[in-house]
């Protein structure tokens, strides 16, 4: 899943994994429970993170291969957040022979304006990790999760001076892997994602 934050690659692998019976493996996830957990790799990150950063490859590697080895991952995997940087491409073809499989590319792309919105209007559930907008996609009862009566709360690092950050990172060192996966020839969607969730869920389930 590939495409600028904001602009939906977290809903949009949960309903796809949760369609397709895949695994939904988000970087950002694994990295904020090495946090919560207060890990050495945790305090490592924790600073860089709030910043609206992001850590080096090599910590990104290690927590990715980690997770694949867990058993939900044998039935397939939606990667949300990698790889971020043209150097991340290089771990896919050691994933696709570990894990018998071939990657499909997903490419969402949204204005500005609609990302920072979003991004602004985003709720993260602190048990299940479900996500909501306080305006299109609220829980049901004000501050509870819908799937596991969690606290829902705004990411401490949805500020709009990490946003900006945010954005021009992605700019800099993560827009050009797309560059790099059509040189693998990885077969590539690129999806409208300003409209809708259910749209954009139609969109990339006739992408497979």
């Amino acid at each position: 899943m590939f495409g600028p934050p904001g602009v939906g690659k977290g809903t949009l692998a949960s309903q796809l994994a949760h369609k397709l019976g895949f695994a939904h493996i988000a970087t950002g996830d694994l990295l904020r429970d090495e946090i919560k957990a207060g890990s050495p790799l945790g305090l490592k990150v924790k600073e860089i993170v709030a910043q609206g950063g992001f850590p080096n490859d090599d910590l990104i590697q290690e927590l990715l291969m980690n997770r694949l080895g867990r058993p939900d991952a044998r039935a397939g995997i939606i990667l949300d957040g990698f790889p971020r940087t043209v150097n991340q491409t290089n771990i896919l073809p050691q994933i696709e022979l570990q894990m018998g499989c071939t990657f499909n590319v997903i490419v969402l792309d949204a204005p500005e304006k609609v990302l920072i919105d979003r991004i602004l209007s985003r709720l993260i559930c602190t048990g299940c990790g479900a996500i909501y907008n306080r305006h299109t996609a609220p829980p049901k009862i004000e501050g509870i999760c819908d799937h596991c009566g969690a606290e829902v709360v705004a990411r401490a690092d949805d500020t709009p001076e990490t946003i900006h950050n945010r954005l021009k990172i992605y700019q800099e060192k993560t827009a050009p892997v797309l560059s790099r996966l059509k040189e693998m020839e990885m077969p590539i969607s690129e999806l409208d994602a300003s409209g809708s969730a259910e749209s954009v869920l139609d969109q990339a389930t006739k992408s497979f």
